[in-house]
């Protein structure tokens, strides 16, 4: 079984494959800042306060392979890069979990994975 690649499905993710794609080390501070500060800008345009931007709060390790991992270190960011804004961040952030079309999202702190569970 396969997967195809569905552009702006995501734009978060359209977003780090177009620089994966221009063979763009995102792993390097330099180009890690550039991430963010784009990132920072976009996310922002979406958000009903723009004081939540302050919870964008991730990290990319570069593996042996020379594969990239992005990290989200809180369920907001692991959600924003999921392609889903939810409204009442704080909430959000408190309870650690979410539910959003007919789907449970619920953020693992300590091994920093978002997991999915079909709501009934």
């Amino acid at each position: 079984m396969a997967n195809k690649y569905e552009w702006y499905d995501n734009p978060i993710k359209d977003f780090f494959l177009q620089n994966l794609l221009n063979d763009v080390d995102i792993s390097k501070k330099k180009n890690f800042e550039a991430i963010q500060e784009n990132l920072t800008m976009f996310i922002e345009h979406f958000l009903d306060d723009e004081n939540d931007i302050v919870y964008l709060d991730f990290s990319i390790k570069k593996d042996k392979f020379d594969g990239f991992k992005i990290i989200a270190n809180n369920i907001i960011t692991a959600l924003w890069f999921s392609g889903i804004i939810p409204t009442d961040t704080n909430g959000v952030l408190k309870a650690n979990k979410f539910a959003f079309d007919d789907k449970q999202y619920t953020f693992n702190k300590k091994t920093k994975v978002l997991t999915t569970k079909i709501s009934k």
